[in-house]
C-alpha cells in the first residue's frame, strides 16, 4: 500500500482531531463575550482547515493546542477545567503532527 493513500485510521483520527477543535470552539463560545466569540471563530477555521486536509491546518491546530496548554498551565484561563484542557492540548498537538506528515496535501 502507498504511503499517499489515507489510511482507515488516519481519516478516524483526521475526525477526532476535527472533533476536538469543534470542542474547542464550542467551549470558548460559551464564554459569552467578545473575546470567546473571536477564539471560537479562529478555532472554527482551523477545524474547516483540517476538514480540507490544508497543510497549514495542521500547523496551526498543533500551534493552537500548545496555546491552550499553556493557557492553562500558566493559569491564564481555563481554570474551571484546567485539567482537561491541559490534556487535550496535549492530544490536539499529537494528532497535529502526525497528520500533517500523513494527510498534509503537498502543492506540486
Amino acid at each position: 500500500m502507498s504511503n499517499t493513500v489515507p489510511r482507515l485510521y488516519d481519516r478516524l483520527l483526521n475526525l477526532v482531531l476535527i472533533g476536538l477543535l469543534v470542542l474547542v470552539a464550542s467551549g470558548y463560545l460559551s464564554a459569552v463575550s467578545i473575546y470567546g466569540a473571536m477564539l471560537a471563530l479562529i478555532s472554527a477555521g482551523v477545524a474547516v482547515g483540517v476538514f480540507l486536509q490544508q497543510r497549514w491546518a495542521y500547523f496551526a491546530s498543533a500551534v493552537w493546542g500548545l496555546a491552550g496548554y499553556q493557557l492553562a498551565k500558566e493559569g491564564l484561563d481555563f481554570e474551571w477545567v484546567k485539567r482537561s484542557v491541559m490534556i487535550s492540548g496535549i492530544v490536539i498537538v499529537a494528532l497535529s503532527i502526525y497528520l500533517h506528515e500523513r494527510l498534509g496535501r503537498r502543492r506540486a
